[in-house]
C-alpha cells in the first residue's frame, strides 16, 4: 500500500512539474478538446498572412512568426494575460514548436503546441 502511495505521489509531482515551463505537444483531437474546455486560452496562429488566407482555426489570433518584432509581440501577450494557456499552431508544426519554446522562456506557465499544425487540423476536419 505504501508503495502505491509513493508511486501516486511521484506521478503527481512529475505531472505538476511538467505543466510549468515545458511545452505540451498534442495531436489535433486532444488539442481541440483542450481548446474547447479551457477557460483562459490564447489560441495563436503563427503562420504568414498568405497561409492564413487559406483558412484558420476559428478564434485564433494571428502573429506571423517571421515578423521582426515577433518576440516583443509574444511578450505583450504574456504580460496581458500571464495565467493564460497559450495554444500555438503553424502550417506543419515547426514554427509553432519554436515559438512554444520561446513562450516558455518568457514565462508562459502552460504552452501547448499542435503536432502537425494546420495541415493536421485540415486533415482531421476535412476542410
Amino acid at each position: 500500500m505504501l508503495n502505491r502511495v509513493f508511486i501516486f505521489l511521484t506521478c503527481l509531482i512529475l505531472s505538476a512539474c511538467g505543466a510549468n515551463g515545458q511545452v505540451q505537444n498534442l495531436e489535433v483531437e486532444d488539442f481541440m478538446s483542450m481548446y474547447q474546455r479551457e477557460a483562459n486560452v490564447i489560441l495563436l496562429d503563427v503562420r504568414t498572412d498568405e497561409e492564413i488566407a487559406q483558412g484558420k482555426i476559428p478564434g485564433a489570433e494571428d502573429l506571423d512568426y517571421y515578423v521582426e518584432n515577433f518576440q516583443e509581440e509574444l511578450e505583450i501577450l504574456q504580460k496581458q494575460n500571464p495565467d493564460a494557456t497559450l495554444m500555438i499552431y503553424c502550417r506543419s508544426g515547426g514554427r509553432s514548436a519554436s515559438a512554444a519554446n520561446m513562450a516558455t522562456q518568457m514565462g508562459f506557465k502552460r504552452v501547448v503546441n499542435l503536432l502537425g499544425g494546420y495541415k493536421a487540423y485540415q486533415e482531421e476536419f476535412k476542410e
